[in-house]
């Protein structure tokens, strides 16, 4: 049988109660994803489930973006020519109702599937399935290599995409790890702790359980300033400032913030995410007003790394932004593939634009 609903609420009971039984992801348990639908602004939830027998086989978590206008992932001037040509009698034309899977606020596949089924067969059903009830008019997808399986779908063209990136940490302490470092590269570490230090500034590691109202608040409007200067990556999804990230207060202790302050007011926080052996780091906040001579930005990653060392992750998942610095702290970069597949009813010739523009494959 098969659930597609808009709300996790909406599923049938015995859905919900064996969503905390099955090996899933963080990004996608049951109190992220009803926060989730609490905090982002303009978000069209999706949940698409097939069972057997009670049983779960297949989850896809994703977010509907209405009127996606695709003209922003061509990169080659004659076909967004040839694209705006054609809105002149069209202005709809190359936008689309497209569904995003992946967990919210999050990079990783959004997506379950237990060991009896393909992972290839369950995608096309799901894919005709999401067409055939206009749900949607295309799909977009990304880590499905994680599965270490190759899609063959129909209309559905597959090209590179952000990478994400990985610290992996086989120290025994914060000192080894600085100990594996270049000797520059060990000196300009601890020149930015001390001063880090000398400015006046500490860092906290606390449970979520432990922020009060008041910090959630300050710590949803460092995030929207950061936020605002990333223009690294294409971002569907944002906080509706709204809630001010006070529907975090639910969410359990495998959520844990490092807080930066400078002479007890905070200028900065990373967000990370317990996750069996690993780590993830979801967001990041800054004050830019103060980041610059405080390096509360570089401090932030120092004190993370200490905390997964000292704790025994084997590494922490580290995102898609500041490449530069990820990589001069030793997180080495993962190539991550996207897939768009479009409605073929929609009638016009997505797999030569895209193969075009973005050197994907059929």
């Amino acid at each position: 049988m098969i659930h597609l609903t808009y709300s996790f609420e909406d599923l049938p009971t015995i859905i919900k109660k064996q969503w905390n039984n099955i090996k899933i992801s963080r990004d996608i348990q049951h109190m992220w994803l009803k926060t989730c639908e609490k905090t982002i602004k303009d978000y069209t939830p999706i949940y698409y489930v097939k069972e057997s027998k009670g049983t779960i086989d297949f989850v896809v978590v994703g977010d509907l973006i209405k009127k996606l206008d695709c003209l922003q992932f061509i990169q080659n001037d004659n076909v967004v020519q040839k694209i705006l040509e054609k809105r002149k009698l069209d202005n709809d034309y190359y936008k689309y109702d497209v569904l995003f899977i992946g967990g919210p606020m999050s990079m990783e596949a959004g997506t379950y599937f237990s060991e009896c089924v393909d992972y290839s067969d369950v995608f096309q059903e799901f894919q005709k399935n999401i067409f055939d009830s206009k749900t949607a008019e295309g799909i977009f997808f990304t880590n499905v290599d994680i599965y270490d399986m190759h899609l063959s779908v129909d209309n559905t063209i597959s090209f590179p995409y952000y990478p994400n990136t990985i610290l992996k940490l086989p120290f025994e302490s914060f000192d080894d790890y600085l100990n594996n470092q270049k000797a520059k590269r060990r000196w300009d570490i601890k020149n930015k702790q001390k001063i880090f230090s000398e400015q006046g500034c500490s860092i906290e590691v606390i449970q979520n359980s432990k922020i009060n109202e008041e910090d959630f608040s300050i710590l949803y409007e460092l995030y929207a300033n950061t936020e605002k200067d990333n223009f690294e990556t294409i971002n569907y999804q944002h906080y509706c400032d709204c809630d001010k990230f006070q529907s975090f207060k639910y969410l359990t202790d495998d959520f844990i913030w490092i807080i930066a302050k400078l002479n007890g007011k905070i200028i900065g926080f990373a967000l990370l995410v317990h996750d069996e052996s690993k780590l993830t780091l979801k967001h990041v906040g800054l004050d830019y007003s103060v980041n610059r001579q405080t390096y509360s930005y570089f401090n932030l990653f120092y004190r993370a790394i200490k905390f997964g060392i000292d704790n025994h992750y084997r590494y922490i998942i580290c995102g898609s932004t500041t490449y530069g610095v990820k990589v001069s702290l030793g997180c080495e970069l993962i190539d991550r593939t996207a897939y768009i597949s479009i409605d073929k009813s929609k009638g016009e010739d997505v797999s030569d634009l895209y193969n075009l523009t973005l050197g994907g494959n059929l």
